[in-house]
């Protein structure tokens, strides 16, 4: 959660395990323990009845390499990445820098709230028309949720 500030203080575990954290004396090379991963597994069976392996997990360092990791792994240079404006900045530059194209999907702002345009995110499957007509080159899509660039935006959130 490191992409936003919180509007209220963090529980007093939470504190206490970054103060000893930060009393050891060196800060890299962490490792990932046995328990994060059973912790992993255990959420995602009991939450969505998906049982996944251990070999499917990628810990990554924040959210934007994680994004790159993704578009890097389902896309290659040149092929179409669908965001929807408004998002978090960042996701432009995982688009780009790693060789792909953005396909903007706009949200439309109705009654003070951002919903998704099914009509337009539908055409920008479609193949391109003419003599020579192309398939579609979206390959991915990246979601973005909450839609905290909203509040930035001027849009009051409810």
């Amino acid at each position: 959660m490191w992409v936003a500030d919180m509007d209220f203080p963090a529980a007093r575990p939470i504190v206490e395990a970054l103060q000893k954290r930060a009393e050891h004396p060196f800060y890299g090379y962490t490792k990932v323990s046995p328990a994060l991963i059973d912790a992993v597994l255990d959420r995602m069976q009991r939450q969505f009845n998906w049982k996944i392996q251990p070999e499917w997990i990628v810990f990554t360092p924040g959210v934007i390499p994680a994004l790159s990791v993704a578009v890097r792994a389902f896309t290659h240079p040149g092929d179409e990445v669908i965001l929807q404006e408004p998002v978090y900045f960042p996701f432009f530059h995982v688009v780009t820098l790693n060789g792909c194209k953005i396909v903007n999907n706009g949200l439309k702002l109705i009654r003070g709230r951002y919903q998704m345009d099914y009509v337009d995110l539908k055409s920008k499957f479609h193949p391109g028309m003419g003599l020579h007509a192309d398939h579609s080159r979206v390959k991915a899509m990246i979601l973005c949720n909450p839609k905290t660039p909203s509040a930035a935006s001027g849009v009051k959130r409810k």
